[in-house]
Order: structure tokens, then sequence, then C-alpha cells
């Protein structure tokens, strides 16, 4: 396959198209001195789920001679990521694998210019530079979440999902679909097996948002080849033009908005089939507590309405408990549960009132778990060896190595999926020396997370919530209270380097030498 899409929604049939008008003004053997056994390792690797290093990708295409000189004396935005390719390399007599970035320059109301940067993905090289004049303005998606998400007055539907081809059969559930709309007016909302129809009256652009339940059968995609995957939405209107939903993830929905330029129906159809006889499915990993959410169930829907306290006096586990929308769980260190606003469950965190003890990471697992993970983590020596490595690999070089401030700190930690370090771990337990805060729901509610992260790691059958690492940060910085300093993530288990931070601030290229065509 010549092109697929990794992390974002893109148009294969506009690649094409691109691919056979865009004009090459840099070219390099992706395999250029590879030995033949380095070849086959490179081809090898070809086929198996590849998610680029975006820091290190833009710094490596930022950097590079001929993209300066495209974008001399004018600014620059990414208008796409991550679309992996296999260009053929003469050396190796073979395709190998590559990934593109795709830039916006010379922009104005009507065209841009689009360069297309082609990255090998280990040593995160230039092979490839292509341009070509867009005849359109470019799109620009917003970064943040409307106003829409953060009201607590929605309305609420119901749809009904289906597994279709599930073995064993499983039967079917009817799911809550929040709804709303600011500046502007929903006269009709409808749902019909997996397709949302709303009809909005505005005089001016209104924002309509849904929230569609991630546990939802909206595919029948193959999570374990591609994580990445998630909802994909389509918004069709009664006169054709063009609406661009947006789509970001929480522990419990996908939050769907879109601007409205004036009164529309819009039709979204959510269930997508691309295996053919595979069963239909939602996301697995949803936290317990999200049932009660996004699935209509009578008997726990009623209980849902009573107080925290007669929640579990019913048989609600204490974390499950459900709250009103703006307020927020707190378990206190008898397992009684509140319910309360964020500004005094803050008070009453710093306080102590709430239970915060660590016990949770071993009362949710047996001694030999815990054990057996904290046995395959790397420590420390191992580490810096495995980031001294992969600096060699990428042919990158400290700026200033005779500094006598420079140093190199090692912190091991647990880093969520949106790359932050969220709790430190102690490198003796392999444990968190802390517990997730009220307002990290996922995690505070599903007080047995880690233990199913550590069971996860060592392959076994796992309920697991969350798609974070437990990862060293190592980082090469000018002075011990530095803030702009070159971090490079480490997997603990896997020793596979998973992300990395700002290496243009202590690192620059070397042995660049590129051929201009």
């Amino acid at each position: 396959m010549k092109y697929f899409v990794i992390f974002f929604l893109i148009l294969l049939s506009a690649f094409s198209l691109n691919e056979v008008s865009a004009e090459q003004v840099f070219s390099k053997d992706a395999g250029a001195g590879l030995t033949p056994e380095e070849c086959q390792k490179r081809y090898d690797n070809s086929g198996g789920f590849f998610e680029p290093l975006y820091d290190l990708a833009k710094f490596k295409a930022q950097n590079h001679p001929v993209f300066r000189q495209l974008t001399e004396n004018d600014s620059f935005q990414i208008v796409s990521t991550g679309v992996q390719s296999s260009p053929y390399s003469e050396n190796c007599d073979m395709d190998l694998p590559t990934f593109e970035i795709h830039y916006a320059t010379n922009m104005t109301d009507n065209s841009y210019t689009r360069i297309y940067m082609s990255i090998d993905n280990t040593t995160y090289d230039i092979t490839e530079i292509r341009t070509r004049l867009i005849d359109s303005p470019v799109n620009e998606s917003p970064t943040s979440e409307p106003l829409p998400f953060y009201n607590t007055n929605w309305n609420e539907a119901f749809m009904e999902g289906v597994y279709h081809r599930s073995d064993p059969p499983k039967p079917s559930q009817t799911f809550k679909i929040p709804y709303i709309a600011v500046n502007g007016k929903i006269t009709n909302f409808k749902t019909d097996a997996g397709t949302i129809t709303a009809q909005i009256s505005a005089n001016e652009w209104a924002i309509f948002a849904v929230k569609i339940p991630r546990n939802y059968p909206y595919t029948d995609h193959n999570d374990l080849h591609h994580p990445s995957h998630g909802l994909e939405v389509f918004a069709m209107t009664n006169d054709s033009s063009d609406l661009f939903p947006h789509v970001t993830r929480d522990d419990c929905f996908y939050n769907v908005w879109m601007r409205i330029p004036d009164s529309k129906t819009i039709e979204m159809p959510l269930t997508l089939s691309y295996l053919q006889g595979d069963p239909m499915h939602g996301d697995g990993d949803l936290p317990p507590f999200c049932k009660s959410k996004t699935i209509v169930d009578e008997k726990r829907d009623k209980i849902a309405k009573l107080s925290p306290l007669k929640q579990v006096e019913n048989g609600i586990f204490p974390y499950d408990v459900s709250c009103k929308d703006g307020l927020y769980l707190l378990v206190k260190h008898d397992k009684s549960p509140a319910c309360i606003s964020y500004n005094v469950a803050s008070k009453l965190w710093d306080r102590g009132w709430a239970d915060k003890s660590t016990d949770i990471y071993t009362e949710y697992s047996l001694p030999e778990t815990v054990n057996n993970f904290n046995s395959k983590l790397k420590d420390e020596k191992d580490v810096l060896q495995i980031v001294d490595d992969f600096i060699d690999t990428t042919n990158l070089v400290l700026r200033d190595p005779d500094n006598p401030d420079f140093r190199i700190t090692a912190n091991l930690a647990y880093v969520d999926s949106y790359g932050n370090a969220m709790l430190n771990i102690n490198n003796n337990t392999g444990l968190p020396t802390q517990i997730a805060g009220f307002d990290n729901e996922g995690f505070y509610r599903t007080p047995n997370w880690y233990a199913e992260l550590q069971k996860d790691y060592l392959g076994m059958p796992s309920n697991r919530i969350e798609h974070g690492n437990v990862a060293w940060e190592v980082s090469y910085r000018e002075c011990r209270m530095c803030f702009d300093y070159s971090t490079f993530v480490v997997d603990a288990i896997t020793g596979e380097i998973i992300d990395t931070y700002k290496v243009e601030n202590m690192f620059g290229v070397k042995n660049n030498q590129y051929e201009r065509k």
C-alpha cells in the first residue's frame, strides 16, 4: 500500500493527485549506506503500526537547508502529519518505510504552497522534498474545544447500538447521546441505526456539539493492529455545503463539534465498516464509571438519582458513584463517597479529607505481578545508553558539549497519552509515589488502573483503561533549574524511545550533507 493514515484522517485521493503533480526539489536514497542486512531489517519493520516522534521529525524537517530556502522570509504551518509511504531504494533494491509531514507556506487568501517532507523512520533524515501550488486557502483546525463542552444543560437523546456479527451474539443496547447548540436552535434531532440527524436554525455562525459514547459499536476496525484508530465523523448537509467536524476524546465520550454558518439539516453517519465479517464494537478501555453516563439502564439510572451514600447502600462501588454534572467525586478514608463542587473538593483534597493512600497500587495486584513487573524495569544506566545510541543513530550532536554546567538527568514516571509526566514512580518498587487527583476522573475513579497496566505490560489479560507509559525521562540541560532543555522519553520496560521534546534546544544535526536536485 502506497499510503495509509496513521494520525489524522486524510483523503487518499488527494494524496494520489499531489504525488503525481508535485515537483521534486530534493531526493536522497532512503537506503543509502545500508548493508543488505540493515536493508532487510528496515523492510521487515515496515508493515507494522508506526507513530513518528513528531518533535524530532519537525526539528529535522525545519532545519533542512532546502526547507529553509523554501520558507525563507515567510511563515509556515503543518497541515498534516504521519502519512506513511514506502519509496524504492536503489541501494537496497526494495521499498523502505518513511513517513511524511506536509507544510503550508506562501499563504494567501486563495492559495498556498504545500511542502511534502519525506522522513526516514529510523534516522529521521530527510529523504525527499516535493512542492505543489494548491489553489485553495488553508483550512485551519481549532486546537481546543469550544464553550459547549463546559456547559451542563445538555439535551439528551437515545440511540440503539447493534453489535453486528458478534460471537457469541451480544444483545443491542440503548446509548445516551447528549447534544447542544450555541447561537442557534435545534428544531429537530433524531437518531436511527447509527446515524444522527439534526436540524439547526441559525441567523449567523452557530456551534453544534454532540457527545458520542466511546463504547457505542461504531466500527469493526481491529484495534490490536491499529491502536490509534478512533471515531471518524462525516457531516453531510441538505445544501451540500462543507462542514468540518472536530473530534476530541475524554474518558467516556467522543466530543464532536462543528461551526454552522446558517440554518441547515446535518446528517452524521457514525457506524463504519472496514473489515468484511468482523464484529462491530466500541472502545474497550472505558473506566467503569462511564457505563452510567453512556448506557441506558433503568435500574442503574434510578439508583444514580439517589445520594452518594444511598447509591453505595444499593450495591454501587464507591468509585462508581454517579454525580450530577459539574460535581466531582471524593472518597473519604472510610470509603464513603461525596459529590461536591470543584472548589470545595480542592480544599478538602488539600486538607487530607479524601483518601490519598498509595495502597491502591498493591491492593489490586498479586505480589508476584508487582515483583515481576518491577524486575523488568530498565535501570538508569541502561536507559542512558539507549538514549546515547539513539542520538548517534539519528545523527544528532550537542551544540555545546564543553559547557561546564551541562548535565544529564533521568526521572522515572508514568507518562500519560498526551506526553505529560503525571505521576513519579519509585525506582526501587516500580510503583507511583502518589495517586491521581480527583479531577482526573478516569484514573481516580479506577483505583485498579495501575494493576491493569502492569498486567498488560507483562502480556497478561487486562482491563486497561489508559494508553500511557511507564517511562524514563532523560533530559539534557545546561543547568539544574533550566526549563528549556531537551528530553528523550524511554519506555521503562521495552526500552523504546517513545517521544522527544525540544530537541532543538540542545542539539544540532551532524554530518549535514545534502544533495540539491
